[in-house]
């Protein structure tokens, strides 16, 4: 009786390691390719911000009393006052209202004009190469996710450099460069995001890691029982 529970459980060990370390490799795969892959390319330098541009004062005409008193009745959220492309603004967000800019003439500047935001993408480029296209674009998707309207700025060197720009704010959302789609794929990959519920994502690595780590131990007894 003793034989034959030991030879099952030996048979049995022998299936699930196979089988399981069959179904099993192909991710295990794709983990080690994806996290040598992260490791090998570079992007640090994309969240590199260029030097702040002092304030010039002198250029300052409008006072932030009176950028508030022309929202008459709408409560501020956040008031500042940054230099973009060479130019004081006023950036504000509102209760009523998107963030939008405000230039020193009271005037709103916010969507912001292709020649601006081809400007702020000049200023915010740390790289070498020029500045070939500046697109408006009303969804994205690639290297950088949007729903709704975004600036794209694609620079002429060596890594394809890509600034994506606030058309409401003219802040810098994002910088890219064209192997960043490749990049993130391979972080899914490792993450295992499989499907947009995150929850089942997260049972699904779960799940891996457990099998991962059971194909290992049925491994150690394989090799023992052998010796």
């Amino acid at each position: 009786m003793f034989q034959l529970l030991s030879k099952a459980l030996k048979q049995g060990v022998h299936r699930f390691h196979r089988y399981a370390g069959l179904v099993i490799c192909l991710q295990i795969m794709l983990w080690s390719l994806s996290g040598f892959l992260m490791t090998f390319w570079s992007f640090g330098d994309l969240y590199i911000d260029p030097p702040a541009a002092p304030l010039a004062m002198n250029q300052v005409k409008l006072s932030p009393q009176q950028v508030v008193q022309t929202l008459e009745k709408d409560e501020v959220l956040d008031l500042k006052l940054l230099m973009l492309a060479g130019e004081p603004f006023y950036r504000i967000q509102s209760v009523k209202s998107p963030v939008r800019l405000i230039d020193q003439q009271g005037k709103l500047r916010s969507p912001i004009t292709p020649a601006l935001a081809a400007a702020i993408a000049r200023e915010q480029y740390l790289g070498d190469g020029t500045l070939s296209t500046i697109d408006l674009l009303p969804t994205s998707k690639g290297n950088y996710v949007s729903s709704g309207p975004v600036f794209k700025a694609r620079f002429q060197d060596a890594a394809h450099t890509e600034i994506y720009i606030d058309p409401q704010s003219g802040a810098v959302l994002a910088r890219r460069k064209a192997l960043w789609q490749w990049y993130n794929r391979m972080w899914e990959f490792h993450l295992m995001k499989y499907t947009q519920n995150h929850t089942l994502n997260k049972y699904l690595l779960l799940l891996s890691a457990i099998v991962s780590f059971l194909v290992s131990l049925t491994g150690l007894f394989k090799f023992f029982r052998k010796t």
